[in-house]
């Protein structure tokens, strides 16, 4: 009996031991292809041209809203900005001149990028003047494509938008 019980308590241990080392793979391998994933994304923003479309709007002091059927984009082309995001939210000024979205197009200025390497995410801020409102824009983006933007207006409540970033395909 005794032969029996240590028997078993030895196959036990030892699947537990592959386990382990099975499971470290699985994690490393993880590990690198998360970070081959980081640096296809620092290059394609380390190039200046990328476009962020976003699936969901979160409003300040709202429920989130689904975008995916919505037109909507942030271009951003060698210091050159197209954008184009919806607004749900409370304008805090009359109103008079201001477009019902987020609408810029032009030079960006204050431009700043940081990669963070060891968390995989890329932070980019930058600001836009139109003929009525200064934005301010902070872009996270995540390791997988997917990010995050922040609006911050001159005369708007603050406004985030998620959804993924792509390669900037040109029209020639």
């Amino acid at each position: 009996m005794k032969k029996i019980v240590l028997l078993c308590l030895m196959i036990a241990l030892g699947g537990t031991v592959t386990n382990a080392q099975t499971k470290a793979d699985r994690k490393a391998a993880k590990r690198e292809k998360a970070e081959a994933a980081y640096a296809e994304i620092k290059d394609l923003i380390d190039s200046g041209s990328y476009h962020f479309t976003a699936d969901w709007s979160n409003p300040l002091g709202s429920p989130r809203i689904n975008l995916q059927l919505n037109i909507n984009h942030l271009k951003i082309d060698g210091g050159q900005a197209d954008i184009l995001l919806p607004y749900f939210g409370v304008a805090r000024s009359g109103g008079y001149g201001i477009d019902p979205g987020i609408v810029f197009n032009g030079e960006v200025s204050e431009y700043s990028m940081v990669h963070n390497d060891k968390k995989m995410r890329t932070t980019i801020k930058f600001t836009g003047r139109n003929k009525t409102e200064v934005f301010n824009f902070v872009l996270t983006v995540y390791n997988n494509g997917e990010a995050s933007v922040n609006v911050n207006s001159s005369f708007r409540n603050s406004i985030s938008y998620n959804g993924v970033l792509f390669p900037l395909e040109k029209v020639e």
